[in-house]
């Protein structure tokens, strides 16, 4: 989706239109400035934690452009995105944003990690359980979260927004985690609908913005729904790195991530009510 690209394509964004948003966010315990040459409605801060600090720890550049690619530049901290028409017409900036603002995060803090995960709470005998489902891009995350909380949904070929029961989703992509709990990258979140064949992503703001984790479920298409296996308590990079991002290189490098929550192989291909049900026996025997 995102390609590394040469040095000479942040120069020529630059040349042809400057930025002209800025604006300092809190992500976790950093301080990122996000500068943008698109208009300025298209990023609200009000999708953000409001940083208390003038000083920024890393710069991340929302550009317009004729391609979609990603640029990270550790030495300066800063890193360049650029979209194009169809990218933002789609409205595809704002998850992209979140998704670098989380990737650039993970990098500088000593205590928060960036997860390709779907976060959400689950309500089982009137008690909430923070489950994180984490894979890569194909590993039917948001399949697997619309087994449990289908919002919003489709009904005519119309988007429908009316939950039904007390399950909530905090994200349906794009997770920060600290070892015991799950964070929102701001206070926005995405979920994906699939509508004429294609996904496309609907924003939300419920309000809640972090969960305590419960249970990890690394999912896995190669092994049958409903395969279930507990494994030590770490989320390997190589399945929780945003794959869309290509130069991944230091993220990959860097030690598993370590949670306190049990962890689970999950297998995804087939039928995922059988999927449902492995999660659901777990969390029938307590925590």
């Amino acid at each position: 989706m995102f390609k590394k690209q040469k040095d000479w394509l942040k120069h020529r964004f630059r040349a042809r239109k400057k930025p002209t948003f800025r604006e300092n966010v809190q992500i976790a315990d950093q301080t990122v400035m996000i500068v943008s040459n698109l208009d300025f409605l298209d990023i609200n801060p009000g999708d953000y934690f409001s940083a208390s600090s003038k000083e920024h720890d890393a710069v991340l550049a929302i550009l317009h452009g004729d391609c979609k690619s990603a640029m990270l530049e550790m030495a300066t901290k800063r890193m360049y995105i650029t979209l194009d028409d169809q990218a933002i017409q789609e409205r595809e900036h704002m998850c992209v944003m979140r998704m670098a603002a989380a990737y650039l995060t993970d990098l500088l803090s000593d205590k928060y990690d960036s997860v390709h995960g779907c976060g959400m709470v689950v309500c089982q005998n009137e008690r909430p359980y923070g489950l994180l489902f984490v894979g890569r891009s194909g590993s039917h995350k948001s399949h697997l979260r619309r087994q449990f909380d289908d919002y919003p949904h489709l009904a005519g070929g119309h988007v429908i927004w009316e939950r039904a029961g007390n399950n909530t989703t905090l994200d349906d992509d794009i997770m920060l985690v600290d070892g015991k709990d799950m964070h929102l990258v701001g206070t926005t979140n995405s979920v994906w609908v699939k509508k004429q064949g294609r996904n496309y992503i609907y924003y939300r703001n419920d309000g809640l913005t972090k969960a305590t984790i419960d249970q990890v479920f690394l999912l896995d298409r190669q092994k049958p729904a409903g395969y279930i296996r507990e494994t030590q308590r770490e989320i390997p990079r190589s399945i929780a790195v945003f794959d869309q991002i290509e130069d991944n290189s230091c993220y990959i490098k860097k030690e598993p991530i370590k949670v306190s929550a049990p962890v689970y192989n999950l297998g995804t291909n087939g039928d995922l009510a059988e999927a449902k049900r492995a999660i659901e026996e777990v969390l029938a025997q307590g925590i």
